[in-house]
């Protein structure tokens, strides 16, 4: 393929995720252009990205002979037949988080893109933010000595329902596990590899809920333990990490400084972008000292650099579809450890 070539490429919603978190990168990468957009009842993204083309049905997409890749960003329960519909036409294929509903559907679409020869691309997008990145060097040079716990949460505040019935009635895909749990548990796995035994406990914790907006998923690897947990009804959201060793214990606060620039509409190719302040920065406690550690500095912007340098280079992705699937095994083992009340030995 040319090296040079820029991937025409379509966004199939252009809610939160596509205006947030994936035009904003596509729109500042060169390598890219945005060429079709559905919107099937609104022209949201007429204003911003006047060049591209709205269009009512995805058979607009996968048809046109000119798209080169395809943003499966919809509702959980149609990635599967999204992903499929998109590489069967030739499509190369980036898709939300979670990549799938069932381990299934994930091996089928792994299948058809190596058939295909096509890049099947997860957005696991908080494997690129700052204090993922700032916790892996920690562990890397074992600056705590041996781990013995790793506790990773994110708690937020939303006891309303919200306008997105897809996230709280009973879908396929649907509930908090599936959303954030697949972040907590791709990141965990990304550090870790599969664990030993998993046990997950879930939760309807608002009113009129159908799926879990509450989980907390352990997952033991023998020599230390990893606790994951997430809550849509939690006002104060407490730490982000906390990483306990036998040198020390580094612990953080705060989330990744990205999502909330890309809220306030400023764009990745602003100078400082992903540069946490110092106030914080996580901390780490020794027998001899305490001090704070600079968080490394953010970037969304690599995955979708990843993904082009894939197709056009034959690079290895930095996510993995393979990667992707077994945060699906977990999600699903995860489910069947709280519906049987048991841990669950792999």
């Amino acid at each position: 393929m040319n090296p040079n070539k820029i991937l025409k490429t379509a966004i199939t919603s252009y809610g939160m995720s596509g205006a947030i978190f994936h035009a904003p990168f596509l729109l500042c990468n060169p390598h890219f252009r945005i060429t079709k957009i559905l919107e099937r009842n609104k022209q949201l993204s007429k204003e911003r990205i006047p060049e591209a083309t709205i269009v009512k049905s995805f058979d607009k997409i996968i048809n046109d002979p000119e798209i080169d890749l395809v943003v499966v960003n919809t509702p959980n329960e149609l990635h599967f037949t999204m992903c499929k519909a998109s590489l069967e036409n030739g499509k190369h294929v980036i898709v939300e988080k979670p990549f799938v509903n069932t381990v299934e559907e994930g091996e089928e679409l792994i299948d058809l893109a190596k058939k295909k020869g096509l890049i099947l691309a997860v957005y696991q997008s908080k494997r690129t933010e700052g204090d993922y990145k700032t916790v892996r060097k920690i562990l890397d040079e074992k600056i705590l000595g041996d781990l013995k716990i790793f506790e990773s949460q994110v708690l937020r505040w939303k006891p309303d329902l919200g306008p997105k019935k897809w996230k709280v009635e009973d879908h396929p895909g649907a509930g908090l596990l599936y959303d954030l749990g697949s972040h907590l548990i791709d990141q965990a796995l990304a550090l870790f590899g599969m664990p030993k035994t998993v046990w997950a406990d879930l939760r309807i914790l608002r009113e009129n809920a159908m799926v879990d907006d509450y989980f907390e998923v352990q997952l033991d690897y023998i020599n230390f333990k990893v606790n994951l947990k997430s809550s849509l009804l939690a006002k104060d959201e407490g730490f982000r990490f906390i990483i306990q060793g036998n040198k020390g214990t580094f612990t953080k606060y705060g989330s990744d400084i990205q999502e909330s620039l890309l809220m306030k509409g400023i764009l990745p190719n602003t100078k400082g972008w992903g540069k946490e302040d110092e106030q914080y920065w996580g901390t780490i406690h020794t027998p001899e000292e305490i001090f704070t550690l600079p968080t490394i500095v953010g970037s969304y912007q690599e995955f979708f650099e990843n993904v082009y340098q894939s197709i056009v280079n034959g690079a290895d992705l930095l996510i993995k579809p393979e990667e992707a699937l077994n945060v699906i095994r977990i999600i699903e083992i995860a489910r069947q450890s709280f519906n049987e009340k048991r841990t669950i030995l792999l």
